[in-house]
């Protein structure tokens, strides 16, 4: 395999992201710590993080696809996402604050329903978030694959 100025590109980054990650995680003690912080996040750090959430494999992979095959009548509907941010934000976001703290959807279920619920929510929770896992490697592997020209086996491993 011949190294391009793309591979170059590819691998600083993913080589950056590590000794980055590595670094920043000193001091990190508990799962609280990670997960929230000491909830000091910026409005910049926080818009971003809805944003790269928002803005992922699915977003490529679905909507452009489908916007280049239909058209705006696949299109339109999906800026009325936006609008549903704003719904969210305005209506439900405001009545969440007796859930602040809690690290995950099935703590807060356990404080409403009990343990049985908690056990529920956490095995349809992994199985979901599993499934979106698969989905991004196929996706990264066929990135690799078509960009890169690694094979997307070896995307998907790395």
């Amino acid at each position: 395999m011949a190294w391009t100025i793309d591979h170059i590109i590819f691998f600083s980054f993913l080589i950056l992201n590590v000794i980055l990650g590595l670094k920043s995680s000193k001091g990190i003690t508990s799962i609280t710590q990670y997960a929230i912080g000491d909830r000091n996040f910026s409005t910049a750090v926080l818009v971003s993080t809805l944003v790269a959430t928002w803005v992922s494999g699915s977003f490529f992979a679905n909507i452009l696809i489908e916007t280049y095959k239909t058209g705006l009548y696949y299109f339109i509907p999906v800026l009325f996402e936006v609008v549903c941010f704003f719904i969210v934000g305005y209506f439900f976001i405001p009545r969440m604050s007796e859930f602040l703290g809690k690290l995950s959807i099935a703590e807060a279920m356990n404080d409403i329903y009990g343990q049985k619920v908690r056990i529920v929510t956490s095995i349809s929770g992994f199985i979901f978030v599993s499934g979106l896992i698969a989905v991004q490697l196929k996706i990264a592997g066929s990135v690799f694959e078509y960009i890169l020209n690694i094979n997307s086996l070896y995307g998907i491993i790395l």
